[in-house]
């Protein structure tokens, strides 16, 4: 449900900041050409048509984006308030609301899809390095109360 909101006010957003576009440049291109009237008619048209024909293929990209990152490489498109990524050993990361803290945990043995537990889980995760099949990582143990807050606490190490 959250990503179609988010999709929803991206449409509405686009559609005014096209709508403004198209008033400029359609009143620009009639101001320039008005001695050419009736031949700058498709001149005046192609102006007002352009910023929507930029929304259409900023859409189109998008959604080609969303699905190769979804389909192929099993990778969130980054929209809505979950991002996740797979890492090469078979552990995932997943950031909420935020990019300043992560979570790592194997998704396996998740049993949810909306929520993370069980031991494998590291929450809080602040900085991470991977090497081979090893993950290394630095974490804060009191993430929860500084979440937004771009915070840089690292008070615990992980392997």
């Amino acid at each position: 449900m959250g990503i179609v909101v988010v999709l929803i006010f991206y449409a509405i957003a686009l559609t005014i900041a096209a709508s403004v576009g198209a008033v400029i440049l359609g009143s620009a291109s009639y101001l320039l050409t008005r001695q050419l009237w009736p031949k700058s008619k498709r001149a005046v048209l192609v102006s007002i048509l352009f910023p929507y024909l930029c929304v259409a293929f900023a859409s189109a990209w998008f959604a080609s984006y969303a699905f190769i990152n979804y389909e192929v490489f099993h990778r969130d498109p980054g929209l809505g308030d979950t991002w996740e990524t797979p890492l090469p050993n078979g552990y995932a990361l997943m950031m909420i609301d935020t990019t300043d803290q992560g979570t790592v945990y194997d998704p396996k043995t998740q049993t949810g899809v909306d929520s993370v537990v069980g031991r494998d889980a590291v929450f809080g995760v602040r900085q991470l390095q991977i090497s081979n099949e090893l993950i290394f990582g630095a974490r804060d143990d009191g993430y929860f109360g500084r979440i937004g807050q771009e915070s840089n606490v690292v008070n615990a190490y992980f392997d």
